[in-house]
């Protein structure tokens, strides 16, 4: 089957209908294609490249150590000595997710705080000052500490990546035991004026918790009446005795 080359000859195409008149305006993609062609060579070449250290691995050659540290036999066919991912793109990776990932692995009950993934523009870190953890258009979360930590790295001379972070977390701490107290005390303050406030989370949690708890309880009482209602024979209720652990009991009432 004879590849498809269309596709990858569009710039030239549009080339030719622009001299030949055919297209009286220039595309907009024109210019971005021409800076960045399209591949036109569809053979996959396999990608000697360690992804951790970004430096260029020569591949084996037969008598010479593999990456296992086993000699090559590359003359026999039924055994292959090349990687399986030589061929596979890349994983991009970014500092931004590993401070969310080890945040997050510390500070798990954060994920449970609302967020606003929605902006009006998306332009509004464009509006960010990171020389601050407090933003005016943006709460305190997980992402201010990576932004601040990255900032951090950026302006500081001699910080180091663990440096950096404590700083920003350090200062996170402080900037949410702040907000705490500001609530607490206008909470307080409202309350005084006669205010009302419903259950919080961790109060609401409480209350159903105790009340299946006080359910399980009055289920066990009533089950145990029960079993203990079924091991008492006839004779022994008629008669004022009851077993007890296969021993008779007399029970005596006085006038």
């Amino acid at each position: 089957m004879k590849p498809q080359t269309r596709a990858v000859n569009v710039l030239e195409k549009t080339s030719e209908y622009l001299r030949a008149g055919l297209v009286d305006k220039q595309p907009a993609w024109y210019n971005v294609v021409g800076q960045t062609p399209p591949i036109k060579n569809f053979i996959r070449q396999p990608r000697f490249e360690h992804p951790i250290k970004e430096k260029v691995v020569t591949p084996p050659k037969k008598g010479d150590i593999n990456f296992n540290g086993r000699k090559t036999k590359l003359y026999k066919t039924s055994h292959h000595e090349q990687k399986r991912d030589v061929y596979n793109i890349p994983k991009l990776k970014f500092v931004e997710d590993q401070l969310r990932q080890l945040f997050y692995e510390q500070h798990p009950w954060e994920l449970a705080r609302p967020r606003i993934l929605l902006e009006n523009t998306g332009e509004d870190i464009k509006n960010q000052d990171w020389s601050s953890i407090i933003q005016i258009n943006k709460p305190l979360d997980g992402e201010s500490v990576v932004q601040r930590t990255l900032y951090l790295l950026n302006n500081t001379k001699g910080l180091d990546f663990k440096k950096a972070y404590d700083t920003a977390r350090h200062e996170y701490y402080r900037v949410r035991i702040q907000l705490q107290i500001e609530e607490q005390v206008a909470k307080e303050q409202n309350e005084m004026f006669g205010a009302g406030y419903d259950l919080s989370l961790f109060e609401s949690g409480v209350e159903k918790e105790q009340a299946v708890i006080d359910k399980w309880k009055q289920d066990a009482v009533e089950g145990t009446q029960l079993m203990e209602a079924k091991n008492v024979s006839p004779q022994a209720a008629w008669s004022g005795e009851s077993t007890t652990e296969g021993k008779p009991t007399t029970t005596t009432t006085k006038n």
